[in-house]
């Protein structure tokens, strides 16, 4: 991964993939927004409620980031 400080977008940020994946952003300095349905994100993490059958709420949760890592899956 490159060094950090930009803003992430990522899907399925409270799975288990997920989670590691947003600890590691955070943890190198990245703002990061995560699409969750629902359940807790990780603290420093921007929450947006939904899902990614949602088109309009998944656009509006990448308006801001610079990158977006997809890590959802079917529960």
């Amino acid at each position: 991964m490159s060094s950090g400080g930009g803003c992430v977008f990522v899907t399925g940020g409270t799975g288990f993939v997920g989670t590691a994946l947003v600890a590691r952003l955070l943890a190198r300095g990245d703002e990061v927004h995560v699409l969750a349905r629902g359940r807790a994100v990780a603290p420093r993490a921007h929450a947006h409620v939904g899902d990614v059958t949602d088109a309009a709420g998944v656009r509006a949760a990448l308006a801001a980031a610079a990158r977006a890592a997809h890590a959802g899956g079917r529960a």
